[in-house]
């Protein structure tokens, strides 16, 4: 049982340092807001609103992930370095086009 407490505690402080760190993140937190009343108002099939609300769990897990990759890679070497621009510049790429890719069903 501590050990699902301190995972618990773990989480929420990871979580409020993403909402204090990361503008994307509160953006998305803002449409999470909106979209979970607005899922309802739109869905007239009760698994229509799940899955809207779903979609927008999964891009707050994407950009979780995201941060937690970038920060990694600043930690390992917060220098200038070829592979970090890359990796930053590939992540950048799958961050900016999710909305895109998501208006297209590509």
């Amino acid at each position: 049982m501590d050990r699902l407490l301190r995972a618990t505690v773990n989480t929420w402080n990871g979580l409020i340092a993403a909402t204090r760190s990361e503008a994307a993140f509160r953006q998305e937190l803002a449409v999470l807001a909106a979209a979970v009343p607005a899922a309802f108002i739109v869905g007239s099939e009760t698994w229509k609103p799940l899955t809207l609300i779903a979609i927008v769990v999964f891009v707050l897990i994407v950009e979780l992930l995201n941060t937690a990759i970038e920060k990694l890679a600043d930690f390992i070497t917060p220098a200038h370095n070829p592979s970090s621009t890359i990796a930053h510049a590939i992540r950048f790429f799958m961050t900016d086009n999710r909305f895109r890719w998501s208006k297209t069903g590509a």
